[in-house]
């Protein structure tokens, strides 16, 4: 089954928030305090990191939670920005086809044909024409 990328990002919310409190906890005698005190300062952690915003207001402060730090910046950095080029590149994809029927029907047909366009949209190009523009 396919996973869609809000899901994913979910998903990867509650895995770093809930690893983040167990591998930053620690007694303060040994270390400072970190702010964890709950899984759910760690959504909000997670959340915050994965976007690339990092307030700073929550901070990991042992090695391991320097660690879950690292991947979860990465993991945010493939599973939330990666993906955009790909939607922005088939939003413009469709906007020509639908500048170019829009243009084919106000000129009677003279103009780009869609297959000189984008071939692999020749078939979703055949619903735009049969649309009031």
């Amino acid at each position: 089954a396919v996973v869609s990328t809000q899901s994913t990002g979910v998903i990867f919310v509650v895995l770093f928030s809930s690893l983040i409190f167990f591998t930053d906890k620690c007694d303060p005698p040994d270390c400072p305090e970190n702010g964890f005190d709950s899984v759910v300062s760690g959504f909000w952690w997670s959340i915050i990191t994965m976007s690339t915003v990092g307030y700073g207001d929550y901070v990991p402060k042992t090695r391991s939670g320097k660690v879950v730090g690292s991947m979860c910046a990465l993991t945010g950095i493939l599973v939330i920005s990666l993906p955009f080029p790909l939607i922005i590149t088939r939003f413009n994809r469709f906007m020509k086809l639908k500048l170019a029927n829009r243009k084919l029907t106000i000129e009677d047909g003279q103009g780009p044909t869609v297959d000189s366009i984008a071939p692999e949209y020749a078939g979703v190009a055949v619903d735009f024409n049969r649309q009031n523009m």
